[in-house]
């Protein structure tokens, strides 16, 4: 509506301003050829005479219309007494508006002539009929414009005064007919919203806000309708909820009870793996030991049977005196091994049980772990390298890192690699920041894209036909992310094993 007014106005003014614009010049012209009839009737008598003064004053007068930019007269009479072509006087207005005496030798003078808006000449002739004299006006458009500049100027001022009522106007309805009614559902969907569903709705406006209003009373008896039966069903619901809380505890807790058993049974499970390995491995240097003992004995009562019946010579004594150094040796280095054997499986042990936090060197420890472990791997084909080039002590929980490494090395042994095909196993060992962190990786099948997001996921195994329970990953990303208070992740190249990383503290809480 305001882009329609100010339209309205303004072609209104377009023609307004072109009519005024051509009534002036209008006007201009006319001034100006009564003006040149009024001189050519007055000056004619005073060129003759050679009165200068006196036409230049009728002149000066003759420039009381504003319009008149310049008058100037071309006396030819006066130019033929001073040998001239032609005699040239008149009047100007300079730049302050003010009439002077026009000079045509004076270049500004010239240039203003120039570029005057309309130029009007009349010829003066004697009673011979011979020109004597030539009048010319020039008029400038500075009148004009100012007129035409002050229609525009009220053309704008009209336009906006107007502009201004209508916006005025249209707020007023808009209002009175839409925001007021608008507020008020505004306040009532409020109320609506803070539950008060019994809010009168009855709002007076235009017929949309009228049909909106009976809509939001629509809206709200459906509401109440939609509450009453929710809360129906809530007070429904509640009592089976209650009715079957109790059963739901009691098989949470039976589910807590059973997790547990499944972890300490796997944890038992490797402690019994550990046993019957550490078992082997000693039978070795034991029954090597025994066998040596019962040589060192029966040489000995040889030679005691010898020396009682005086048939001991110096060579079969020091015969006796080598073999005996070389058994000794022997069962040395076996019972040793033993001993070894035993301390390792000892702390490993008593660390997977009681779960205790202590000081320890964990590259050391890492060897200890792999020895107790070496009947698993001495059956495989499979390399184990440790990287590790400092010495790493930590105060945490030993027997977790048992459990860590174990795991990872009995998988990598059971699902990477088929029977009797070669392989390495890499741990990397270092510390930065206050925490250490443990990469693992193997070089064999790797773990399918599809199962990879679920290895640490409990009871999730892919060899449950031959007994895993699917909780040692589980249990691992549990005692590193809770107990370690760390992050551990699994990736899988495609064709390039699996890699395990782990970040924990060096020092756990």
């Amino acid at each position: 509506m305001v882009t329609g007014v100010i339209l309205i106005t303004s072609l209104d003014s377009t023609y307004v301003y072109l009519t005024t614009k051509d009534k002036i010049i209008h006007e201009m012209k006319d001034n100006s050829k009564q003006t040149l009839l009024q001189l050519k009737k007055n000056i004619a008598s005073f060129i003759v005479s050679y009165s200068v003064n006196e036409y230049e004053n009728l002149i000066f007068n003759a420039m009381e219309h504003r319009e008149f930019f310049a008058i100037v007269v071309e006396d030819y009479n006066m130019g033929e007494i001073l040998g001239k072509k032609a005699y040239i006087t008149g009047k100007i207005r300079n730049i302050d508006n003010v009439i002077v005496d026009f000079n045509s030798k004076n270049k500004n003078h010239l240039q203003d002539l120039d570029t005057s808006f309309y130029t009007d000449k009349y010829d003066i002739l004697n009673q011979s009929g011979n020109k004597i004299a030539s009048i010319s006006i020039f008029i400038t458009d500075k009148i004009m414009q100012e007129e035409l500049n002050k229609i525009i100027t009220r053309t704008i001022i009209k336009t906006i005064l107007i502009s201004i009522l209508i916006i005025f106007t249209l707020f007023i309805i808009i209002r009175i007919f839409v925001l007021i009614p608008i507020n008020s559902l505004i306040n009532i969907s409020t109320d609506i919203t803070n539950g008060n569903l019994d809010t009168k709705i009855n709002v007076k406006g235009s017929l949309e806000i009228e049909h909106l209003s009976y809509s939001f009373e629509i809206m709200r008896d459906k509401i109440k309708e939609y509450i009453h039966n929710l809360e129906n069903k809530v007070q429904f619901r509640t009592q089976e909820l209650e009715d079957s809380n109790e059963t739901l505890e009691q098989t949470i807790e039976n589910l807590k009870n059973m997790q547990i058993q499944l972890i300490e049974a796997e944890k038992m499970a490797s402690l019994g793996s550990l046993v019957a390995g550490v078992a082997h491995e000693i039978n070795t240097p034991v029954g090597i030991g025994l066998t040596g003992i019962t040589h060192f004995l029966e040489i000995t009562r040889n030679l005691k049977k010898q020396y009682e019946t005086n048939n001991m010579s110096e060579d079969i004594f020091e015969d006796y005196i080598n073999t005996s150094i070389k058994l000794a040796n022997s069962i040395n280095t076996n019972l040793e091994r033993t001993v070894s054997l035993i301390q390792s499986f000892k702390q490993v042990s008593v660390d997977q049980t009681s779960e205790e936090k202590r000081k320890f060197d964990l590259k050391e420890y890492l060897n200890d772990i792999l020895l107790s472990i070496h009947n698993l791997t001495k059956k495989t084909n499979l390399t184990i390298n440790i990287k590790c080039s400092e010495k790493i002590l930590m105060n945490s929980y030993p027997g977790v890192f048992s459990q860590i490494f174990t795991n990872f090395i009995v998988n990598s042994v059971h699902h990477a690699y088929k029977k009797n095909e070669k392989g390495t196993l890499s741990i990397e060992l270092f510390c930065s920041n206050n925490y250490l962190h443990l990469i693992y990786k193997d070089d064999g099948c790797g773990i399918n894209d599809e199962i990879l997001p679920k290895v640490f996921e409990p009871f999730f195994t892919t060899n449950r036909e031959f007994g895993g329970s699917g909780l040692g990953l589980n249990i691992i990303y549990n005692i590193v992310t809770s107990k370690l208070k760390g992050s551990i992740t699994c990736e899988s190249p495609k064709d390039r094993g699996v890699v395990f990383t782990i970040v924990v503290p060096l020092n756990s809480e």
